[in-house]
This record gives C-alpha cells, sequence and structure tokens, in this order.
C-alpha cells in the first residue's frame, strides 16, 4: 500500500501532494508524506485522505514554510515542520485551492 500511495504523487505550488480516500493508517500516511517530502525542489509534501465525515490532511515542510502556520487555516495544529489537521468543514478542492494560492 505504501508504494501505492507515493505513485499517486504529483507537484502544486511547489508541493508533493497526495490524495487518497478512506485511508486511515496514521502510521501509513506519515511514512508517505514524509518520503513525499524528500522529492527534490519541492518546499513541503501534503497528503489527504477523505473519508466518510472529514479530511485528513497532513504537511511536511523545508525551512521555507512553516507547518504548524500553514495548517492552522484549515484548523489543525502541530510543529514548524510538521503538522496536520482533521478538516471537516472544507472538501479537497478547497484545501487545493488554499495550495495553490499559497503565497511564498
Amino acid at each position: 500500500m505504501f508504494n501505492l500511495l507515493l505513485e499517486k504523487v504529483y507537484l502544486l505550488n511547489k508541493f508533493a501532494i497526495i490524495e487518497v480516500e478512506n485511508e486511515d493508517d496514521q502510521i501509513l500516511l506519515s511514512m508517505a508524506v514524509n518520503r513525499a517530502g524528500e522529492m527534490k525542489d519541492v518546499f513541503g509534501s501534503v497528503i489527504i485522505s477523505k473519508n466518510e465525515s472529514s479530511v485528513i490532511v497532513k504537511i511536511r515542510s523545508s525551512d521555507k514554510l512553516n507547518s504548524k502556520v500553514f495548517i492552522e487555516e484549515f484548523g489543525g495544529g502541530g510543529h514548524a515542520r510538521q503538522a496536520a489537521a482533521e478538516v471537516s468543514h472544507m472538501e479537497i478542492p478547497q484545501i487545493l485551492e488554499k495550495i495553490k494560492n499559497y503565497e511564498w
């Protein structure tokens, strides 16, 4: 399953993005977003997993982005290099729009 997640990586505004559905294994999601963040020329990596009631968003970042500040826009929290949120008030397209329009 881990490799299947990594096959879904695409780039959006210097973020490596992975979108999945109905995956709530927090360790697997964390491993995938960590690995995506190792890609060359990305400032951050995000994994988004949609389930029945919410969207899980995990972010990892380089020193060019503070993950905690970024994820607070979604009601989450964490640390400067890793943060997460469980979002029930937004859908994936809205989350991707915020990523797409992020000002560096």
